[in-house]
């Protein structure tokens, strides 16, 4: 009897050890933040989609940004917001995730998924938080655990608290997140902020270290759009179509 019973105990374990194996496995493919949350690393080919301004604009202004970079802050306070305001009807400007968690650590991530959460909500929302972390950095570049603060600004701009908190889990948070970091890497960017306008790498020091130098390029970019539309006006030949030839209706004779 005690032989069968330790036979039991033995098959018991061996099936709990190889239920823990296949946990285990399954669960490896869901990498986790500090949060514990699934950063969807493995996942489809989503990306960010924020933007401010002129939709259909010909001048895009892409920023490849990370909200603990001091100088993403620096730039989004004194010339970013500026120009978004005065240019918002010719300009389409795009912000595309890009933490940088090599020098600010793992929890870089944190504010980029909650803004991105934000945007499930609709774009405002996602402006009105990406506005509010800038804003906020030094109340929360040093907690260890950043997530707390999130919630707080989620109250406060008004979102469903419920649902960025459930949002905030999703796999797709990250996946966007990551197929930014990628696509951005792809063109070239190496830290932040790193600008492009039309997919152009920009050199921050000869044309954004200031508003009005700012200015200029955008200008710049502006009247070279308008210029190139009104040559391509001039050099499409008008066709005029003459109108149709109507034939007079013939009676028939009669005597």
């Amino acid at each position: 009897m005690s032989n069968k019973i330790f036979l039991v105990i033995i098959g018991v374990l061996i099936i709990g050890f190889a239920i823990f194996i296949i946990w285990d496995r399954s669960n490896s493919n869901q990498p986790t933040d500090q949060n514990g949350e699934d950063t969807g690393q493995n996942s489809e080919n989503l990306r960010s989609n924020n933007f401010y301004g002129k939709e259909d604009s010909q001048v895009v202004l892409i920023e490849a940004y990370s909200f603990a970079c001091p100088a993403c802050t620096e730039y989004h306070e004194g010339i970013l917001k500026q120009l978004r305001e005065e240019y918002q009807d010719r300009v389409r400007f795009q912000v595309v995730h890009f933490p940088l968690t090599a020098s600010f650590g793992a929890s870089a991530r944190v504010p980029h998924r909650a803004a991105e959460t934000a945007a499930l909500q609709g774009q405002d929302k996602f402006w009105a938080m990406h506005d509010k972390i800038f804003e906020s950095r030094a109340d929360w570049i040093g907690e260890s655990s950043k997530y707390p603060k999130m919630v707080e600004y989620a109250r406060e701009i008004g979102l469903d608290v419920a649902k960025f908190e459930a949002d905030y889990k999703k796999s797709e948070v990250n996946n966007r997140i990551n197929n930014d970091i990628k696509a951005m890497q792809d063109m070239g960017a190496t830290a932040t902020p790193t600008f492009f306008i039309n997919d152009e790498k920009i050199d921050n020091t000869t044309s954004f270290s200031n508003l009005d130098l700012a200015r200029s390029t955008l200008d710049r970019y502006l009247a070279a759009v308008e210029e190139a539309t009104e040559v391509e006006e001039e050099t499409t030949p008008e066709t005029d179509t003459p109108p149709a030839e109507t034939e007079e209706a013939t009676l028939p004779e009669t005597n």
